[in-house]
């Protein structure tokens, strides 16, 4: 499912509240809950889905960002689109069963759209 940036800013400045209010565990559906790089750590190599484009995204790398003072908490996820230049930079909502569903933002890391990054910086 593709969502504009300023719907999905809008959306997102809402959600410090209802997350603050409810406990959503990280298997299911999470919208909101915070994701770790520990989270992820375990999926390196696994693929993940995109809701509505028929895309693979393979998780390739984790790095810390080198301002990051919790490299938990702040990090950037790689990953290896399976057709390459199909999703353009935007806001996709990616699965995996670990994980449940996510919005993410994307944004090429090559110039063939081969390689998406999602930056998760968190202080």
């Amino acid at each position: 499912m593709k969502t504009e940036r300023r719907a999905f800013m809008q959306v997102v400045g809402a959600l410090p509240a209802a997350v603050a209010a409810s406990s959503i565990p990280m298997g299911g559906s999470a919208a909101g809950a915070e994701l770790r790089r520990s989270h992820f750590q375990p999926l390196l190599g696994q693929n993940f889905s995109v809701a509505g484009e028929g895309a693979q995204l393979r998780l390739v790398s984790l790095s810390a960002l080198p301002h990051a003072l919790q490299s938990d908490r702040s990090f950037s996820a790689l990953f290896e689109l399976s057709r390459p230049g199909a999703l353009p930079q935007n806001t996709w909502e990616i699965a995996h069963p670990a994980l449940g569903s996510h919005a993410v933002f994307l944004s090429p890391s090559d110039a063939q759209g081969g390689l998406l990054e999602a930056v998760f910086n968190r202080g």
